[in-house]
């Protein structure tokens, strides 16, 4: 499907230009809650959006706490998504002043997305079910160690010519519990490197500044597209004096 091809970033990124639309609507304790989200989910790193509305006095609220737990629900287990910061303030959004949420979705599948909010006193959580597809950003790669790891490319969300800020997640699928008590765990402990490269050029780019884990599996570092064009990004993970992995990124700018 064309909106899931990853040589459609520049597509992608005008999806994400586009005001995002209302998944949910609810009215709690006299708050009207609203989820703003992209028309279509795919796995990776998005932000969404929440909107909350004293009904009393018709105000919308600008400080408080809002959260978005993310759960793949399929018939054989429940996964709880990484969670991310709350989010603290509200912020100019098309208009309108909402509370930006970072959501991390690793798999494809159904997912509840439990909105956990507070503000004016006043607090509960909103559900909606969605539906999340495929996408270049998320990469499983099985390690030397044996185990599964996803990388998740973070920032930029809309990459551009020049140097930029680079976010990479890295987390291991847990499977040494119980099925249903899958999870994703972060890995804070790789030496992760990345060397972008154009394919039909023959050259790679120059301001590329190491990554570093940062906290909860994020690694920030640079990385430089000096050109329009196809990109590959070759990931090698070292843990110690050994290779954990290889793996890539690849799309056109």
């Amino acid at each position: 499907m064309y909106r899931n091809n990853p040589l459609r970033v520049q597509f992608e990124a005008s999806r994400r230009a586009r005001e995002p639309i209302e998944l949910v609507r609810v009215v709690q304790r006299g708050v009207r809650v609203q989820l703003f989200a992209p028309d279509t989910l795919q796995i990776g790193y998005t932000t969404m959006f929440v909107q909350l509305t004293d009904l009393a006095s018709s105000k919308v609220l600008e400080t408080g706490s809002v959260q978005i737990v993310p759960m793949l629900r399929t018939a054989l287990h429940d996964r709880t998504a990484p969670v991310q910061d709350a989010s603290l303030a509200a912020v100019s959004s098309f208009g309108a002043m909402r509370f930006p949420c970072n959501v991390l979705l690793l798999e494809r599948g159904n997912y509840e997305l439990i909105i956990v909010w507070s503000a004016a006193g006043k607090h509960d959580t909103a559900r909606v079910l969605v539906p999340v597809g495929t996408s270049w950003r998320v990469v499983q790669v099985r390690g030397s160690d044996s185990r599964i790891y996803l990388l998740t490319f973070a920032e930029p969300q809309r990459p551009r010519v020049g140097v930029q800020d680079f976010s990479v997640f890295v987390h291991c699928l847990d499977t040494s519990m119980h099925r249903n008590h899958e999870a994703y765990i972060p890995v804070s402990d790789l030496q992760l490197h990345h060397e972008p490269t154009m394919p039909s050029m023959g050259h790679g780019s120059e301001g590329n500044v190491p990554l570093v884990h940062r906290a909860h599996g994020r690694y920030d570092g640079k990385i430089s597209f000096n050109m329009t064009g196809d990109w590959r990004i070759d990931m090698t993970a070292w843990r110690g004096n050994s290779l954990l992995f290889e793996t890539l990124f690849f799309f056109i700018l």
